[in-house]
C-alpha cells in the first residue's frame, strides 16, 4: 500500500469532509494509511488508535464518520469492536481490513454491522473506495474477497435447486445485487418498504441464507442475478 505525501490544505478540503478513523496496530500501515486517506480533499484522517480500547475511546471523542480497523487487534477481533462502536454511534460506518476471506468470518462482520470487507492486500485505492462509499445497511467486498467468497460458495452449491422466486423476489435480489438498501429498493418498485422485508424475507428462506450478502452470492451463483457490483 503506497501513499503520496503532498497533503491538501483545510481550504482545499470539502464542507462535507469524511472524518476518518484508523484502527490498527501495525504502525508502518497505519501510517500509510492515513496519510493516504489525508491526502484526499474529500477525507480527513482524525486519529489512529492501536487497540480497541484506544479506538473506542477515540470515536467518542472525535466521532468520525468511518472507521477503518484491522479485524486482528491485540485486544478484541473487529467483530466484537464493530458491535461495539455502532453501540456509540449507529451511523458510523465501520470498514474491517482482513488478511483472511473466509466466509464465516464475512458473515459475521455482515451480522455485526460493518459495511465493507477490505483486503489488507488491497490497493490503497480499494480502500479509499469502501470508504467513499460505505453506508449503512449495505456491504461490500472488495473484488478479491467477493471471487474468494464466490470460490468456496459455489463449491457448496454446484448441484443445489434453482428455487422458485416470484419476478418482485427476482428484481428485489437484483436491486440488491448493485447495492440499492431496502428503502431505495421500495422506492424503485413503487411498494412500501414493510413489503419489500417480507420479499427479503421469503427469499432469505428459499435461498436457506441468513443475510443480504449471502442472498445475493447464492443467487448470483445459481444465475438467478446476472451479476454482482462490488466496491
Amino acid at each position: 500500500m503506497t501513499a503520496t505525501t503532498d497533503h491538501p490544505s483545510a481550504r482545499q478540503r470539502q464542507a462535507t469532509t469524511i472524518r476518518v478513523l484508523v484502527v490498527d496496530d501495525h504502525l508502518t500501515l497505519a501510517e500509510l494509511l492515513s496519510m493516504g486517506v489525508h491526502d484526499q480533499p474529500d477525507l480527513d484522517c482524525v486519529g489512529h488508535a492501536s487497540n480497541g480500547r484506544d479506538a473506542l475511546r477515540m470515536v467518542q471523542v472525535l466521532e468520525p464518520d468511518v472507521v477503518v480497523m484491522d479485524y486482528r487487534l491485540p485486544d478484541i477481533d473487529g467483530i466484537k469492536l464493530t458491535t461495539k462502536v455502532l453501540r456509540i454511534n449507529r451511523e458510523t460506518r465501520v470498514v474491517m481490513l482482513t488478511a483472511s476471506s473466509e466466509p464465516a468470518l464475512i458473515d459475521q462482520a455482515v451480522a455485526a454491522g460493518a459495511c465493507a470487507f477490505v483486503a489488507k492486500s488491497a490497493d490503497l485505492a480499494e480502500v479509499i473506495t469502501a470508504i467513499r462509499t460505505a453506508q449503512p445497511g449495505n456491504f461490500s467486498l472488495t473484488p478479491q474477497l467477493y471471487h474468494d467468497l464466490m470460490t468456496f460458495r459455489g463449491a457448496h452449491l454446484a448441484l443445489a435447486r434453482v428455487p422458485e422466486l416470484t419476478p418482485t423476489e427476482e428484481k428485489v435480489l437484483q436491486f440488491l445485487a448493485i447495492g440499492l438498501d431496502a428503502r431505495r429498493i421500495a422506492a424503485r418498485l413503487e411498494i412500501s418498504i414493510h413489503t419489500v422485508r417480507g420479499h427479503l424475507k421469503s427469499v432469505f428462506w428459499k435461498l436457506d441464507c441468513h443475510t443480504q450478502l449471502q442472498a445475493v452470492v447464492v443467487a448470483t451463483r445459481l444465475g438467478i442475478v446476472e451479476s454482482l457490483t462490488t466496491s
